[in-house]
């Protein structure tokens, strides 16, 4: 179990500087692991890394409880759950709003939703979209 909490991510990942860019908007303490991938041997097949991620794609959340959560959409959602403060989003009657949380939603019923469910519950559950 880690004494704190780690993000795994890749320099120059777009998913990886969202959830950095979450975890520090959301003033969390977090330890930065840089993750290389444009040399050999990838620090992401190595079997530690693997066993957080077996996809071996970064980013990736540890929590220091042991939690471990992957998909930056994911994770996103797993922060805005369990530290809602400050929120991620606007709140829904915000102008606009419900338009930028629509495609977030969209994207969230169709692949990071299994991933959150399945690091939750240590079992895969599929889910149908939450928009159509």
């Amino acid at each position: 179990m880690s004494a704190q909490r780690a993000v795994y991510f890749v320099n120059g990942s777009i998913s990886s500087w969202r959830v950095l860019l979450a975890v520090r908007e959301k003033g969390l303490a977090f330890e930065p692991r840089r993750l290389r991938v444009m040399r050999e041997p990838r620090e992401t097949r190595a079997p530690e890394f693997l066993a957080l991620n077996p996809r071996g794609q970064a980013p990736v959340l540890v929590e220091p409880d042991g939690t471990v959560v992957n998909e930056s959409l994911a994770i996103l959602t797993y922060m805005e759950m369990r530290y809602p403060d400050p929120p991620l989003l606007p709140p829904p009657t915000e102008p606009g709003a419900l338009a930028r949380a629509r495609p977030e939603r969209r994207a969230f019923a169709q692949g990071a939703g299994a991933a959150l469910t399945m690091y939750s519950t240590g079992r895969p559950k599929l889910q149908p979209p939450l928009v159509s």
